[in-house]
């Protein structure tokens, strides 16, 4: 099992390892995942190759959740 110190270099991250980072339910960022992009609330995904899962770049999710949260 990976440790919290290893999960952290990493490029990108699950829904559920978002939900579990940053407290955010898994199934609204898969819900706003699948929004068009021109809408405000669209959090862009990727699946990577082998996969049906989608996968979030951690440093976009850094700056959604950890940068609004300090601006409140």
């Amino acid at each position: 099992m990976k440790t919290e110190k290893t999960k952290n270099k990493t490029r990108f991250i699950t829904a559920q390892q978002a939900e579990r980072i940053y407290g955010v339910n898994s199934k609204t960022l898969l819900n706003r995942s699948g929004l068009p992009a021109s809408d405000v609330r669209y959090i862009p995904s990727l699946k990577l190759k082998g996969g049906r899962r989608k996968y979030f770049e951690r440093k976009l999710l850094d700056r959604l959740f950890i940068i609004s949260g300090v601006d409140q």
